[in-house]
């Protein structure tokens, strides 16, 4: 049923317009002033909105405004309700984003035909932009999925490849036990690659992929970028039958490529981690062949390793650095650096990105990468994540007080606490605090762990989304998903992980992936980010593709609370 909300502070009209929509069989929601009629709009998302112009609290020309600026009601269809008909005030509205003008006194078929008007053309919107993201959607697929270059899958089709790996595995009889993952990485290719230039580097990368299709006719080969590649195994008895594929890929490249009578010879390291002694899902598994394979590259290169836990075990003493990190919790020892977000058309600071940093006494400075597993595994992420938010609230509202300027704050939300009710009645308690509105706040999600279960996600990130605050989708490219997710979580923005970004404006699949990443998220509304920005050239070219915020060392690293600070008051960067 279609679903009418009629904003209205003469009850008499309100009343009759209740009675005129009633008869014809539509869902009538009202409110009898218009900052109540914003709020029941957010509510119950109706499919058109009457609204007067002349009211109190908030006229009809505000109720527009604050709908328009709102994701969930910036396209619904609004008919303004006017008892004059001043061509400046029709303009005005029309300006502001109105469909359509109804003058007092109008009869029960000009509201209605105004209705069926608007409501068909929505329709007939609503079906183009389908259809326009689901070309987008095939386009992207192709693009995303594929090395444009090499022709190559790439990293976003591993995951499903694996899963079917896995079930055939558990199908196959006892004999066949063996399931296999490969990390292959061309060694000296980076070096290499300088010397011959770019677009020789490109036909070396086609002739190598040529190679590898040879060699694995009957594995599925993935591109992780131009140095690096997956192998996946279909189930094999024996793990020799393992090492035949790569010791064939060796013979032939004991023989040399020659581009412009140039003979060039390319050698490979090769990790190889096994399911599901290894690991039983393919980040873990990928993780391990990747950790054997830069074992073997750092020896020379050119042979293979097989992944052990005993041989590559961690020997760092965590028992130690753990009472070290209780200790700098209970002193106050950890500090919270922030990175600035540019809005890629003004280039002002729009946001901040807040990040921990642990200056050990000791040892120095421990990056996060080291601490923040550490800190979840022993129970204590919750509390540094309470003391960066609170910290963080505080000063983003200072800023915002002493600067008078709009600034909003990005906080990564770990997969432990993502999955915490309690979290978030922590986080609305800290912005009632801090009096930091909700929509200054971005919480940002990893995108590998949401998509492990899509309905508890949706779920989890509804309740993060009721707090009012904004949802991002953080490192998006990394975590073997599919585009289809993007339509069913309901977020505000997405984070193009750095890997996309080193290089775009020379890596044509580096560039063809992110252009698609714009376009699609672009025609669903989101606000994209675009992490890792190192270069002049980097950011002129995500700029020229209509990237909305950049962030990283080409305009600032995480920097103190009192170097922010001289960044605003300079508004330079």
């Amino acid at each position: 049923m279609v679903k009418i909300l009629a904003i209205e502070d003469d009850p008499q009209v309100l009343d009759n317009i209740f009675d005129i929509l009633e008869l014809e069989d539509y869902d009538i929601v009202t409110a009898n002033n218009g900052r109540r009629g914003v709020e029941v709009a957010l509510k119950e998302r109706p499919d058109l909105v009457i609204c007067d112009v002349m009211m109190p609290h908030m006229n009809g020309y505000e109720v527009l405004q604050a709908l328009r600026e709102q994701q969930a009601t910036k396209t619904v269809p609004f008919i303004f309700l006017t008892a004059k008909a001043d061509r400046a005030d029709l303009r005005h509205g029309m300006e502001l984003g109105a469909d359509d003008y109804l003058t007092k006194p109008f009869t029960p078929q000009e509201l209605l035909q105004a209705l069926l008007t608007r409501l068909a053309k929505q329709k007939e919107l609503t079906q183009h932009s389908s259809e326009q993201i689901q070309a987008i959607t095939r386009q992207l697929n192709n693009r995303l999925y594929i090395d444009p270059i090499t022709g190559l899958p790439n990293r976003l089709t591993l995951r499903k490849q694996f899963l079917n790996l896995v079930q055939a595995y558990r199908q196959a009889a006892k004999g066949t036990k063996i399931l296999g993952i490969a990390s292959l990485r061309v060694d000296r290719f980076e070096s290499i690659r300088r010397d011959l230039g770019y677009q020789q580097g490109d036909r070396l990368l086609q002739s190598f992929a040529g190679c590898l299709r040879d060699s694995f006719a009957d594995e599925f080969v993935a591109q992780i970028d131009n140095r690096d590649y997956v192998v996946l195994f279909r189930p094999v008895p024996h793990k020799r039958e393992l090492l035949d594929p790569i010791l064939a890929l060796r013979d032939r490249l004991s023989n040399p490529f020659t581009l412009e009578e140039k003979k060039i010879f390319l050698s490979i390291s090769a990790g190889i981690a096994l399911f599901p002694r290894d690991g039983n899902n393919i980040a873990t598994l990928t993780s391990n062949a990747e950790t054997a394979m830069v074992r073997v590259a750092e020896h020379q290169g050119d042979t293979y390793e097989f992944y052990s836990s005993i041989k590559h075990q961690i020997t760092a003493p965590k028992l130690d650095l753990e009472a070290d990190l209780r200790e700098a919790i209970a002193r106050e020892q950890l500090e919270i650096h922030y990175q600035p977000q540019i809005e890629a058309t003004t280039q002002t600071i729009a946001s901040c990105e807040a990040v921990l940093r642990w200056q050990h006494p000791d040892r120095g400075l421990i990056p996060p990468a080291e601490f923040v597993p550490l800190a979840e595994e022993v129970g204590l992420l919750s509390r540094i994540s309470e003391y960066i938010l609170e910290r963080a609230c505080d000063r983003v509202v200072g800023w915002q007080k002493e600067f008078a300027q709009p600034l909003r704050l990005a906080v990564n939300i770990s997969n432990q606490q993502f999955e915490q009710a309690q979290m978030r009645h922590r986080i609305a308690k800290i912005l009632s605090n801090s009096g930091l509105k909700p929509e200054d706040l971005e919480l940002e999600f990893a995108e590998n762990f949401l998509i492990q279960d899509v309905a508890i996600a949706q779920r989890n990130l509804d309740a993060f989304r009721h707090l009012g605050v904004r949802l991002a989708i953080d490192n998006f490219g990394t975590g073997y998903s599919s585009l289809q997710y993007l339509q069913k979580f309901k977020v505000d923005t997405l984070k193009i992980d750095r890997c996309f970004i080193r290089g775009i404006e020379r890596n044509g699949s580096n560039g063809a992936i992110v252009q698609a990443i714009l376009e699609m998220s672009h025609h669903l509304g989101l606000r994209v980010v675009a992490e890792g920005v190192a270069t002049k050239a980097e950011a002129i070219y995500l700029q020229q593709n209509h990237c909305d915020f950049l962030q990283g060392s080409y305009y600032s690293a995480p920097v103190s609370a009192i170097h922010f600070s001289s960044k605003l008051k300079s508004l330079a960067i």
